[in-house]
């Protein structure tokens, strides 16, 4: 007979041509039922494969843990060939899971179990793995970064993390995390574009927020940091030439807000030493003289701007006015007493608080040097020079030029010989206003020039 009935099919056994039940499976043989022929795994018809239950090539694998197997057309229960795996529903064994399936839901190769699952957790037991669409729907380890940069979340990679996480790009792993600090780069989570960060942008600054890296526009008032713009982090110290402001988000300015003074010094003892602190404080009383010009703390009255002075007690710059005592522009701090040496001397201006070399005509005050002042009067028997940088001189001692001034007691004062006091006379050789001449060879009063001379 041509052809075997319809139950049966033809096999060649020990050169006899043989109807038979069953192929041979010894020989890996299978029976085709479109030619009643028993033929290897590769001869089954398209979409067949060769089942090791039923001898017979066959559109579905009989047993419930065998798979059709494209590359060897065999139904299998191990590995599927060529890195396919199981798709359960499908019985066949399938190079990328995707949604070729009678669910029609998204599934992932897991290499680990060699089936295709409808989720990766516990996939890789102690690692988490990751559905990923750009990798050809398998389970992954590391989310791929193109050409769609996407990261792991709830054991699928996305491209846009929730809004309690973060992409972290730095992370091995590319997930989606909670906290940016990763295993190989300190980077912050940005939440403008939800992802981990190297460097934050202007206008924000690096900080821990509860052990949380992120970049926010400033820095908390717990933290004693401040934000830097140079670099846009929080840190301990702003750098030059900032100071760390305390109002509002504690950012790193170049001039302190009102009322408050930049400050980079500290007082050790009564000494003020520089120190790296740079911030922004009420007054100065730590350090040095608050300026309200510069509105800085001056570490010495050099500092002290604008024509003020370094006051004696509240660490403040002021104007002569403000002083105690006197303005002393030769140290520039406010003195008790004025500045003098043997080749200068000032004269505290009770007026003006000044220390001047020549005392005010106005009003009229004369340098003490008993009390190193500008007053009214003389002390002890001291005269009131006018002409001679308006000091206070012994009553011999009065300028004689321009014109010649005599020591008048009775006034206190120096004055020409015709404004000596009535019945004194102005004596050249005692340079004082006498009530009697004779000293030398000035022995007469004269009435017109009220001098003592030699011969009317």
């Amino acid at each position: 007979m041509k052809v075997c009935n319809i139950t049966a099919f033809g096999q060649t056994v020990s050169s006899q041509r043989l109807c038979v039940i069953n192929c041979s499976n010894a020989n890996a043989l299978y029976g085709n039922l479109l030619t009643g022929l028993c033929v290897a795994p590769t001869s089954c018809p398209t979409n067949h494969y060769a089942d090791p239950l039923t001898f017979k090539c066959t559109l579905a694998c009989s047993g419930l843990t065998y798979f059709g197997d494209n590359s060897t057309m065999t139904c299998v229960t191990t590995t599927c060939a060529n890195g396919a795996f199981r798709q359960n529903d499908t019985k066949i064994c399938v190079a990328t899971c995707l949604n070729n399936n009678s669910l029609l839901k998204p599934e992932w190769g897991d290499t680990a179990s060699g089936y295709c699952v409808d989720s990766c957790y516990g996939s890789t037991p102690g690692a988490a793995m990751f559905g990923d669409p750009q990798q050809n729907n398998k389970c992954v380890a590391t989310c791929s970064a193109s050409p769609k940069p996407t990261f792991g979340l709830n054991f699928l990679c996305v491209v846009n993390c929730s809004s309690t996480t973060w992409a972290d790009p730095y992370h091995p792993n590319r997930i989606c995390t909670t906290s940016c600090t990763s295993t190989t780069a300190d980077s912050y989570g940005y939440n403008t574009t939800r992802t981990c960060v190297l460097n934050c942008p202007d206008g924000e600054f690096a900080h821990n927020v509860s052990s949380v890296p992120l970049c926010t526009p400033g820095c908390m008032q717990s933290s004693n940091l401040f934000g830097n713009v140079l670099n846009n982090r929080c840190q301990a110290q702003c750098p030059s030439p900032f100071y760390g402001d305390v109002t509002g988000n504690r950012i790193c300015v170049k001039k302190c807000p009102w009322p408050y003074y930049a400050s980079n010094c500290t007082m050790s003892g009564s000494t003020i030493v520089i120190s790296n602190d740079r911030v922004c404080r009420l007054d100065c009383n730590t350090c040095g003289w608050a300026d309200n010009s510069s509105q800085t703390c001056a570490w010495d009255s050099s500092g002290c701007q604008n024509f003020t002075f370094a006051h004696e007690t509240n660490y403040r710059c002021v104007i002569p006015t403000g002083c105690t005592g006197f303005a002393d522009p030769v140290s520039r701090y406010c003195k008790p007493v004025c500045f003098s040496n043997a080749s200068v001397y000032y004269f505290g201006d009770p007026i003006t608080k000044n220390c001047v070399l020549i005392c005010p005509k106005n009003p009229d005050l004369f340098g003490d040097n008993a009390t190193q002042t500008c007053n009214l009067t003389c002390s002890g028997t001291y005269v009131r020079d006018p002409q001679y940088l308006r000091r206070c001189v012994t009553q011999n001692g009065c300028s004689r030029t321009p014109v010649a001034l005599f020591g008048d007691a009775t006034k206190a004062l120096c004055v020409t010989a015709l404004n000596c006091s009535d019945g004194f006379y102005g004596d050249n050789n005692t340079f004082k206003c006498v009530d009697k001449c004779g000293t030398s060879s000035l022995i007469f009063a004269d009435n017109v020039t009220k001098q003592c001379v030699n011969q009317c």
